[in-house]
C-alpha cells in the first residue's frame, strides 16, 4: 500500500516498474503514507537520489514527509551539501585552499582556459 498526499489531498502516482512518481510544478508539502512500516524508500528529483538530512525529509515508521519549495528547492538543497561538508570537515570561512578543496565551489578561470587551449586549442570565455 503506498499513498501520496500533496498539501493534505491524495493524489494518485504514476507507477513505473517498482517505482511511483509524482510531479511537482509548485511548492508543497509533501507525505507519503506506505506499508509495511520501518521501510526507508529511495527518494528521487530529477533522476538524483536525496539525503533525507540534506533534503529535510522527515522520516516515520509509517511515511516520510517533506517541504518542496519548487523555485528554490536545489538551492537550498545544495547549500544544505555544503554546510554539512563544512561542518564535517571543520572549516570555519569559506575564503580558504581548504575549502576549495573539500567543498570545490571557487572558479578556476585560468586553469579551464589553459585545459581548453590544450585540449581544443582555443579559450573559454568567461
Amino acid at each position: 500500500m503506498i499513498r501520496f498526499e500533496i498539501d493534505d489531498v491524495v493524489v494518485k502516482p504514476k507507477k513505473m516498474k517498482d517505482c511511483y512518481y509524482i510531479k511537482l510544478d509548485r511548492t508543497c508539502r509533501i507525505r507519503v503514507f506506505f506499508e509495511p512500516w520501518k521501510i526507508k524508500p529511495v527518494v528521487r528529483m530529477d533522476h538524483i537520489m536525496l539525503d533525507y538530512y540534506l533534503a529535510d525529509i522527515q522520516q516515520f515508521d509509517h511515511m516520510i514527509s517533506m517541504d518542496y519549495y519548487h523555485e528554490k528547492f536545489w538551492e537550498l538543497y545544495k547549500s544544505m551539501v555544503e554546510q554539512s561538508k563544512m561542518e564535517h570537515f571543520g572549516l570555519t570561512d569559506t575564503s580558504g585552499d581548504e575549502y576549495d578543496f573539500y567543498i570545490g565551489r571557487l572558479e578556476h578561470k585560468e586553469l579551464v582556459n589553459e585545459l581548453n587551449e590544450t585540449t581544443f586549442g582555443k579559450s573559454a570565455k568567461a
